[in-house]
């Protein structure tokens, strides 16, 4: 049985992201199986942990912007977590209970792998209500205005395919590519679970600014090069109701299909 450990940096309580933020952080608690933290200690994070059943681990590195990095949060989860299994995901993501169903199946098959996927643009400008049936509520709402977007912002793991990460900085482009382009060089097989797990991203407004940052172009540098930037495209695998199939298109940079556990 797959227990998840799901960890994300969030920002403070404060501010514009708070609602998205609960939404998201609540669904995940709600998850059998799931022991949730929540990394670094901007305004209410300390405080949202503690009435929601989730952990808090404050310490967090940050680039000379103040802004968390990932491989900060990564280490200090990989030293704490009480699974073997990790889970980022990003904090205005709401998960449903098919991400856990969806790992359970992944890892069932072969262990040594990362779970990503596309996720779904909705508008949610609302609290949501918790109360029982909220996640086909959810579901039929996505079927009706829902939009499938390539963007992918949860990433599953065992937690020693990395020893360490490249310092990227949390909230940047770049690194979530990287990371499927870096789990390939590991002869770990990738996953696409867009058809399994619903990845519920509420949509907000960006920042247009953010392209021209310093912390935006040190992740494309960290990134290595656009031969590093791999979307749930370049997976080796897919899972959906029809069983986990092969689909690698290539054997850049490394072909993971015949590797097992």
């Amino acid at each position: 049985m797959a227990m998840i450990t799901i960890f994300t940096v969030p920002k403070g309580f404060d501010g514009a992201a708070a609602g998205a933020q609960a939404n998201a952080i609540r669904s995940w608690t709600r998850l059998r199986d799931c022991e949730v933290i929540l990394v670094g200690d901007d305004p209410g994070v300390r405080a949202f942990a503690a009435s929601n059943g989730a952990r808090h681990l404050p310490h967090v590195d940050t680039s000379d912007a103040g802004v968390p990095l990932l491989s900060s949060a990564f280490d200090a989860v990989k030293t704490d977590a009480a699974h073997d299994v990790l889970a980022f995901v990003n904090t205005d993501i709401i998960l449903t209970r098919n991400f856990v169903d969806t790992v359970r199946r992944v890892r069932a098959w072969r262990p040594r792998v990362l779970i990503t996927g596309r996720r779904i643009n909705l508008d949610i400008r609302e609290a949501i209500d918790f109360s029982p049936g909220w996640e086909d509520a959810l579901h039929a709402r996505t079927r009706e205005s829902g939009d499938l977007h390539p963007g992918h912002d949860y990433f599953v793991f065992p937690k020693r395919l990395w020893t360490s990460l490249p310092p990227f900085v949390v909230g940047h482009e770049y690194w979530s590519a990287w990371m499927t382009y870096s789990a390939r060089t590991r002869k770990a097989a990738v996953v696409d679970a867009t058809e399994a797990i619903s990845a519920i991203h509420q949509v907000h407004a960006s920042n247009p600014a953010r392209s021209k940052s310093a912390d935006w172009q040190r992740n494309r540098i960290l990134m290595g090069g656009p031969e590093h930037s791999f979307l749930p495209s370049e997976a080796t695998h897919a899972v959906s109701a029809r069983g986990i199939q092969s689909i690698c298109r290539s054997c850049y940079p490394v072909c993971a299909c015949q590797f097992g556990g």
